[in-house]
């Protein structure tokens, strides 16, 4: 998405971004597809900064702000309370091939790829560490991640020992 967006924004061509179809005459052209990234630690965290965003708001464009953002990020957690969640997710694809789950499309996909990737408890921790300090008013943390139970029992433990923290 990147690479398109950056592409229109120049006026260059569109035609070898990886993934894109498009028509060419009569033609429908099919450009290979990207592999997933290998190294999720080389993806940068969601960007939370609301200082730096801004919103559409009615025929609006307005700052973001700390009380917008709270109010985006409010999750109503049953029986317990309406609270600021944040989401975050350690790990991509699954090593398994449910025939229901997309995953196991995605694996067909790039069977030379690995089909369970994760990132380093470090890598998580340091996401962690900046969102409180940049979201004080967050109160819950959600693993929205299918596959986090899929990190070995050193490093489940590595990880609580660190969230303690």
């Amino acid at each position: 998405m990147v690479e398109l967006v950056a592409r229109m924004s120049t006026g260059s061509d569109l035609s070898s971004v990886a993934g894109l179809w498009f028509r060419r005459e009569n033609e429908i052209v099919k450009n290979e597809l990207r592999a997933p990234i290998g190294d999720l630690d080389s993806i940068p965290c969601q960007d939370y900064d609301y200082r730096t965003h801004y919103l559409l708001s009615g025929k609006c464009v307005r700052r973001m702000d700390a009380e917008t953002m709270r109010w985006s990020m409010r999750y109503f957690v049953e029986h317990v309370a309406d609270c600021v969640a944040y989401a975050t997710i350690a790990t991509r694809g699954c090593p398994f091939g449910c025939s229901y789950c997309c995953n196991s499309t995605m694996n067909k996909l790039f069977p030379h790829q690995r089909a369970f990737r994760k990132r380093s408890v470090e890598n998580v921790m340091g996401e962690l560490v900046r969102t409180k300090m940049a979201l004080p008013f967050v109160d819950v943390i959600q693993f929205v991640d299918d596959g986090f139970f899929l990190y070995s029992d050193n490093e489940i433990a590595e990880f609580a020992e660190k969230y303690k923290e």
